[in-house]
């Protein structure tokens, strides 16, 4: 009894103690199926906005095959600042025509995680959208 009661006591003392020092990034990605049913081109631009920030990213086939292979169909935007935690999504996408997409969405859900504990820094955000009929729209993960 003695030894269950010291080694809980060390438990409780290390999970009250101290945050780990995991970092982590908010991202946005976008479904690559629904972008390229969106445009009807495999070669395009994209640019992501949430709130002020914005990140761009070149999609030339070769580039959308690796997406498909390594990333499960997804172009993943990772240098959302981790303040970000809701507002306005835009996507906009030009294609080697200079034709240009676009779409925004107020709506979107970002999920949040704090890797380093319930209480601790940092606090990341994260959402995974996909284009239907023009639309900007939440995608399940």
């Amino acid at each position: 009894m003695r030894r269950r009661l010291s080694v809980s006591l060390v438990v409780v003392v290390l999970a009250a103690c101290g945050c780990t020092d995991i970092g982590c990034l908010s991202a946005v990605q976008i479904s690559l199926a629904s972008l390229v049913a969106w445009t009807g081109r495999e070669s395009f631009s994209v640019e992501l906005c949430v709130c002020d920030h914005c990140e761009a990213q070149i999609i030339d086939p070769p580039r959308a095959e690796l997406l498909r292979t390594n990333n499960h169909d997804q172009i993943s935007f990772d240098q959302i600042p981790n303040e970000v935690d809701a507002g306005t999504v835009t996507v906009s996408v030009t294609t080697e025509d200079d034709d240009t997409f676009r779409t925004e969405s107020g709506d979107i859900a970002f999920d949040s995680d704090r890797p380093n504990g319930p209480r601790c820094e940092p606090l990341c955000h994260f959402a995974s959208v996909a284009v239907r009929d023009g639309r900007l729209i939440n995608q399940e993960t």
